[in-house]
């Protein structure tokens, strides 16, 4: 997934909730909040005084000049009704399938342990076609299963094939208007 495409999607999701939240009754005690991920630190580089130009917030090891920051459990938290959820966006324009490199380690451990601790934890992801963008909502469980099967098999996989996220997605969105993914069968 390069990253551009994924911040796209991440903003049409945040699109996405806000126009639920304002533009419907039933929705208006929706709230949700957009975690800061490392990546987007980026930034802060510009800012750090006498900051070398080797400042590597991404831990890696080449780097003599790291900046420790936290990772984080999701993109989204959404409180609705009561209830809170995790949702991690992910996209992918490959025509196979998502690439499991996509999602990374942490992601699968936080997200066993959010469920665990009772709250629901969702992947929300963009098959990114040229005018045809799908939404597929996933449980975490559902994917971590998906790919502990994909990597113990005979022929180790590297990509979840579309037509199985479509087959155990619980929501299935085609894009709407513009960039915007009608959410209101999610949060009923």
């Amino acid at each position: 997934m390069s990253k551009q495409h994924g911040y796209d999607f991440e903003k049409e999701i945040g699109k996405s909730l806000e126009l639920l939240k304002t533009n419907s009754q039933k929705h208006k005690h929706m709230w949700y909040y957009k975690l800061v991920d490392t990546y987007a630190y980026d930034w802060i580089k510009d800012y750090l005084p006498d900051a070398p130009q080797q400042l590597d917030v991404h831990r890696t090891a080449q780097s003599k000049y790291q900046m420790v920051l936290p990772k984080v459990p999701a993109d989204y938290l959404v409180l609705h009704k009561g209830l809170t959820q995790y949702i991690e966006c992910k996209s992918s324009r490959d025509t196979v399938g998502l690439p499991i490199a996509n999602i990374k380690p942490h992601q699968l451990e936080m997200s066993k342990d959010i469920e665990i601790a009772g709250a629901p934890y969702y992947f929300y992801i963009c098959k990114r076609e040229p005018r045809n963008n799908i939404l597929y909502i996933v449980k975490a469980s559902v994917i971590r299963k998906l790919i502990d099967t994909l990597r113990n098999g005979k022929i180790v996989k590297s990509k979840i094939a579309w037509h199985l996220i479509k087959a155990h997605a619980e929501h299935v969105i085609p894009k709407s208007r513009g960039r915007v993914y009608e959410l209101s069968e999610v949060y009923n």
